[in-house]
């Protein structure tokens, strides 16, 4: 069904604003959908951070051992947007020859533990370095 939701937009937020959903809050190229037992504050510098408050009935059950193809499936594909998109605005804004032509460069998305969840079909040679020296600048930034 429907849920009435209040609509914020980003730029009349003040920082550490607290914002709980369900809610939107709309910018000028984005829009954020807070859901219902999810909280979001907006921070200093203009990012916004969505706290996930899950009920007991809500929380997965690690000895389960389930997991929903479809979910998977879904997450997956929208990862791999993500970085193909990176990568499109990497190649329309790019001077070098090298990248907006020739396509040489990487676009990846890493986990919190820097890990590789998902990369863009560009030319995936530097993949192989990408996850160790996105894990040595998170060790060496702690």
């Amino acid at each position: 069904g429907y849920i009435n939701a209040p609509v914020y937009n980003l730029d009349s937020l003040n920082t550490s604003t607290s914002i709980k959903g369900p809610a939107i809050i709309l910018d000028k190229n984005s829009t954020v959908l807070i859901e219902e037992n999810c909280k979001a504050i907006l921070s200093q510098n203009g990012s916004i951070k969505i706290d996930i408050s899950l009920t007991d009935t809500q929380k997965p059950s690690l000895e389960r051992n389930e997991i929903n193809t479809v979910q998977l499936s879904i997450f997956s594909h929208r990862f791999m947007s993500i970085a193909e998109q990176m990568g499109r605005m990497l190649q329309r804004t790019s001077i070098s020859t090298n990248i907006k032509e020739r396509l040489d460069f990487s676009c990846a998305l890493f986990g919190p533990d820097g890990g590789l969840v998902a990369n863009a079909p560009h030319i995936p040679v530097h993949l192989g370095a990408m996850q160790e020296a996105v894990q040595y600048q998170m060790r060496l930034h702690k």
